[in-house]
């Protein structure tokens, strides 16, 4: 590294901040509650000083309830506050309202997209230490690559060999001394070494600029000096964004010459099978089974759905699609029994019914005797199977179940069971998997979470029977499993059998839950011992040597660590992303 470039990267030095997150994630399990209270560290970089923006990743800041930033080289950590996120492509955008921490700060350059081989220095606080780290490497490849944050949907991608460790993620990738991408995750494990990932700045200022005109839109003004003073939540985003589209229908390479005479298409042409269009997709009456895409936007799609956009190597066509946001306009060009026809149509990102994520802040649910029902998404699945196979079955048995029942509408879901609270009224059904789809109750269609508490609710005498998608079912009586419910409430402290959105479903519907009550009775009184307001305890007989060698381990452990206690972690999986 020459003086010159020294002097660059010095300079950009002075617009990157470190992260403190406090976390407090839903949980799945138990959705009446939260998950344990987490703290990590991330890293961040200041984009804009008269708007008082900073940029980090996504899950430096999802689910957060304090985000505080402290400058390079500065020792005062300051309160952040969320403005828009996009778990799409792993972006969160901050303000920071305290005067103070903008003394001095220096927004860092926007660059140009990178290539192959460019040379780029990833600047960030990564495990290790508590100053800023610069690692250098080139970008090594650029592709059409899952991101985990989006939980797998895929976006245009850079892939440098410099290091990318816990905590680097959010920091700026410098070319130059300018912002040519954000660090984001890397691949972990014996079998990857030096890959790290870099969201490409051509995807950050499609952002920021979609940022500016939504704020304004919402009539936020960001010309001169910005306070946002809307922004007060460090978890609730003040600017709502519009996602980025994908490609809904389903489609199959046309690689094979029997199949492309099969549909007609002319020689001289490529493409890809469109084989199935989602009903809640607006390509659902423009597309038809056996139509193939031969172009996007006028860019040929090759036989096996790769695209050529030079100076980029070719790539899955779908990055096409990919670069725009929700309502941009697009153009397929398609052959339907060898005619050409061309679809004007707008970009868009239609519902899964089961998501990638869940991007709400809690988990919708219902409690009936037990049974905790919530919607499924992947990242509710906890299975010590691999991830991917673990979703795909779980994928296969509920469409194996609805298979001559369509996703229709938005508002569908896919319903599963996930916990079975114990209680006696449901011994001997707890051989039914956790996370498993429910079918029916009382033969009514569950097609959201809102139709398990109307069918419970709806029930007010005789049984009640639960099917699942594995042709398993569980059959209980109503009013003793509405007894078991009021019971189990009490148990594990929900303030509620249900979740709030559910209840407001009921309380339109007309319909209520009759829960009894329940009686809390006193320690002492229900285990008939002790004397009222009185505590009895047992004398221990402690042995004074064993105790003294017991305090010896201990210290001799934590002189072993440097003066710390030791750390327990996860080990890490070959092949894994991690963040």
């Amino acid at each position: 590294m020459d003086e010159a470039e020294h002097r660059q990267l010095n300079d950009s030095l002075k617009g990157v901040v470190q992260i403190f997150l406090s976390e407090v994630q839903p949980n799945f399990v138990q959705p009446w509650t939260k998950s344990m209270p987490n703290s990590g560290t991330g890293s961040g970089f200041v984009v804009d000083r008269k708007m008082r923006l900073v940029v980090t990743n996504a899950h430096c800041a999802d689910n957060a309830r304090t985000i505080l930033v402290r400058k390079n080289g500065d020792h005062v950590k300051y309160e952040a506050k969320l403005l828009a996120i996009s778990h799409q492509i792993d972006i969160a955008i901050l303000t920071v309202h305290d005067d103070a921490f903008w003394v001095g700060a220096e927004p860092i350059e926007f660059g140009e997209m990178c290539h192959m081989q460019q040379t780029v220095d990833i600047v960030g606080y990564p495990i290790g230490g508590d100053t800023v780290s610069i690692t250098r490497g080139v970008v090594s490849r650029i592709d059409f690559t899952p991101y985990a944050q989006s939980g797998g949907e895929s976006q245009l991608c850079v892939q440098v060999d410099a290091a990318i460790n816990p905590g680097n993620s959010g920091g700026p990738a410098l070319s130059n001394g300018k912002l040519v991408g954000v660090a984001f995750q890397g691949l972990s494990g014996e079998e990857a070494s030096n890959v790290g990932y870099i969201i490409p700045v051509r995807l950050l200022k499609k952002l920021m600029h979609h940022f500016i005109e939504c704020a304004n839109h919402q009539g936020i003004k960001t010309h001169g000096e910005v306070r946002w003073a809307g922004a007060t939540s460090s978890n609730e985003p003040l600017v709502i964004l519009h996602p980025f589209a994908r490609f809904a229908p389903q489609y199959q390479p046309a690689e094979n010459p029997f199949l492309r005479q099969s549909v007609g298409l002319p020689e001289a042409l490529s493409g890809v099978v469109i084989r199935a269009v989602p009903p809640v997709s607006n390509l659902h009456e423009a597309l038809q089974n056996n139509d193939v895409l031969t172009a996007i936007d006028g860019v040929l799609v090759g036989n096996e759905g790769r695209v050529m956009v030079p100076p980029l190597q070719p790539m899955d066509f779908e990055y096409l699609v990919s670069l725009k946001l929700v309502g941009e306009p697009i153009r397929y060009t398609i052959y339907r029994n060898g005619v050409k026809m061309e679809v004007s149509t707008i970009a868009e990102n239609p519902p899964r019914r089961i998501p990638l994520i869940s991007k709400s802040p809690y988990v919708p649910y219902v409690m009936f005797a037990g049974l905790v029902f919530s919607p499924f998404s992947r990242d509710s699945a906890i299975s010590d199977e691999p991830f991917e196979d673990f979703v795909v079955k779980k994928e296969a048995e509920f469409l194996l179940a609805h298979k001559s029942v369509q996703y229709s509408h938005a508002g569908q879901q896919c319903v599963v069971l996930s916990a079975l609270l114990p209680h006696s009224i449901t011994i001997g059904y707890q051989n039914i998997s956790p996370f498993t789809p429910i079918y029916k109750i009382n033969n009514t269609n569950i097609d959201c979470i809102a139709d398990v508490a109307r069918a419970i609710a709806a029930c007010k005498e005789g049984l009640i029977t639960f099917e699942f998608c594995t042709d398993e079912c569980i059959v209980l009586p109503v009013k003793e499993g509405l007894e078991a419910t009021s019971e189990i409430q009490v148990d594990y402290g929900m303030a509620s059998v249900f979740s709030k959105d559910v209840g407001e479903v009921l309380v339109a519907a007309g319909l209520t839950l009759d829960i009894p009550e329940v009686e809390i009775k006193p320690a002492a009184e229900e285990s008939g011992e002790g004397g009222e307001g009185e505590d009895e305890y047992e004398d221990v007989d402690i042995d004074q040597e064993e105790l003294e060698k017991a305090f010896e381990a201990v210290l001799d452990n934590f002189d072993e660590n440097g003066g710390k206690p030791p750390k327990q972690g996860k080990k890490g999986k070959g092949g894994k992303w991690k963040r």
